[in-house]
């Protein structure tokens, strides 16, 4: 999801820009000032997030981390060369776009641009009340982190009368049990 979300930024940047100069090379250059490091940024932070869990003693967790953390530098590469040579395709136009509306055309719709000038009104209007709800969804949420139990017997997901947790039940009081403990 960051390589997904590092090809859109560049790609909705690249638009406004080349609609501007109307030179591709320009255009991929500024693209790639404005969001080149924000896109390393958050890749390097996933990866690294994704390789700490290199350290799980569960192999499984481990690896996952592992190659996590290696797919999302993989993708961001692929975003930086990959996206940017397929971008640098195309006509190449003497002149930027002189007509607001087309400048308007590559950020999306005037219908769109209106419905996010009116989030950021009312969100600039209603910022206390935001932040107030905001805390209160915190508190809630830390009440229901302290509420949580940790389980690792998984016969407790089934009913009594299953007979999967009657049969498990069964060895476990004759034999001395199937679930090991480590």
């Amino acid at each position: 999801s960051v390589g997904v979300a590092d090809t859109v930024h560049i790609i909705s940047e690249f638009r406004v820009y080349h609609a501007k100069l109307g030179d591709r090379r320009e255009a991929l250059q500024r693209t790639l000032y404005l969001v080149g490091t924000p896109c390393l940024l958050t890749s390097l932070t996933t990866a690294a997030g994704f390789a700490a869990m290199g350290i799980a003693p569960i192999k499984a967790i481990s690896r996952f981390g592992i190659y996590s953390a290696f797919g999302v530098m993989m993708a961001f590469v692929l975003t930086v060369t990959m996206v940017v040579a397929m971008l640098s395709f195309g006509r190449r136009s003497g002149r930027g776009a002189t007509v607001e509306s087309e400048i308007v055309h590559t950020k999306g719709s005037r219908i769109l641009q209106r419905f996010f000038d009116a989030v950021v009104r009312f969100d600039i209007r209603h910022q206390r009340a935001i932040l107030v709800v905001a805390g209160l969804l915190f508190l809630a949420s830390v009440a229901g982190i302290l509420r949580l139990e940790v389980e690792s017997n998984f016969l407790n997901e089934f009913g009594e009368s299953v007979p999967l947790r009657s049969t498990t039940a069964l060895v476990d009081d004759v034999m001395g049990g199937t679930l090991t403990f480590s």
